[in-house]
């Protein structure tokens, strides 16, 4: 776009509104990460109550156990414990906003080809970090629909072979 650009005002402003939708676009992202590929943060209305209530550990009414900011704001399963999650969680932050290297890449970089092989690079970190909870959500989604089907069909069966006996007995009347 610099190159189309006729003056440094319009250029100025291009760049504002790069940096903006950028931004915005790695923002939305993160957000999608974690709400829709991860599982997380399903429930806001609780992390919201143990927000203003400062996260004091509360006890959850049907099943006695404790409730704390983690719990509320993580999945209540986490195959890969709450210290690894909240790594991956705030490296997928870090790296989602790489971009902002784009401002450093004269100081940090010593040419043009550095930076986007850098920037790469971490691209393919993040990614393949996002795979372990994204692996681990796919996988108790699916164990949660197995579980599931398995009941309804066992629910299915027993209803199902009440109605055939049902339709017997009216058959031989």
């Amino acid at each position: 776009y610099q190159k189309t650009t006729a003056g440094s005002y319009i250029a100025k402003q291009l760049e504002y509104l790069l940096i903006t939708l950028l931004a915005i676009n790695a923002t939305y992202s993160l957000i999608w990460d974690i709400t829709m590929d991860w599982g997380m943060m399903n429930n806001p209305i609780a992390v919201v109550e143990h927000t203003v209530g400062q996260c004091v550990p509360l006890v959850v009414s049907g099943s006695g156990g404790r409730v704390t900011c983690m719990d509320a704001t993580l999945r209540p399963r986490l195959r890969f414990g709450t210290a690894l999650t909240l790594v991956v969680v705030m490296l997928d932050v870090c790296l989602r906003f790489s971009w902002t290297l784009r401002f450093y890449e004269k100081a940090l970089f010593p040419s043009n080809d550095a930076y986007i092989l850098c920037t790469e690079f971490l691209e393919v970190f993040r990614r393949s970090v996002w795979n372990l909870l994204r692996v681990e959500w796919e996988h108790i989604k699916q164990t949660r629909n197995s579980k599931k089907n398995a009941t309804s069909t066992l629910d299915g069966s027993v209803g199902h072979g009440l109605m055939n006996s049902g339709m017997m007995r009216r058959a031989l009347n």
